[in-house]
């Protein structure tokens, strides 16, 4: 799985490099045709991002930290 995630970063970068002037991820796409636009999307459909994985954690704290909460005031 590493292997393939790494591959999947490769791509991405690759992309990058073909494509220095763009843009994808602002509203006007500067710099993307369609089919760069579509490629970019579908290498980055392969990788979770830091932020995904940043915002799952504290909502996982934040559960956890509800959990507690409920148990100490015998909500539970």
């Amino acid at each position: 799985m590493l292997a393939q995630l790494q591959g999947s970063q490769a791509l991405l970068e690759e992309w990058k490099r073909r494509h220095p002037k763009a843009f994808p991820n602002r509203t006007s796409h500067p710099g993307c045709d369609e089919a760069a636009l579509a490629e970019y999307r579908q290498i980055c459909a392969k990788i979770t991002h830091r932020g995904d994985l940043w915002r799952a954690a504290v909502l996982n704290g934040l559960d956890k930290a509800r959990a507690l909460q409920d148990l100490a005031t015998g909500m539970r």
